[in-house]
C-alpha cells in the first residue's frame, strides 16, 4: 500500500521512507529505521490494538530510533512516524 502526504510540496510515501524495524520481534531492543532522505524531524509513537498510546520517542531528524522492550508486553503494535504534522501508520 502506497500513503502519501504533502509536506511544503514535497511528497513521503511509506515505500519510499523504506521503515525497517530489526531484530523482529524485539528481544531487548530494536532498531527502527526509515529513510529520512530530507532530514526532517521525525517523532515516533507506539499504540496498543486498543489505540492505547504506549510510547513517544523524542523527535530528531535522524534516521533511526532505538525501541526498548523493557515494560512492553508481548504483541503487535501500531506505530505512527510523524513528520511536520503529517503520519505515517502502520503495524509493527
Amino acid at each position: 500500500m502506497l500513503y502519501t502526504h504533502s509536506i511544503n510540496d514535497l511528497v513521503y510515501s511509506t515505500d519510499l521512507l523504506n521503515i525497517n524495524i530489526y531484530p523482529h520481534p524485539i528481544t531487548e531492543q530494536s532498531v527502527f529505521s526509515f529513510n529520512n532522505y530530507l532530514h526532517t524531524d521525525f517523532s515516533l509513537y507506539l499504540y496498543d490494538f486498543t489505540g492505547r498510546l504506549l510510547r513517544e520517542y523524542p523527535t530528531t531528524s535522524d534516521d533511526e530510533f532505538i525501541i526498548t522492550k523493557e515494560e512492553l508486553p508481548s504483541g503487535m503494535y501500531i506505530y505512527k512516524l510523524k513528520a511536520n504534522k503529517f503520519p505515517v501508520k502502520g503495524n509493527l
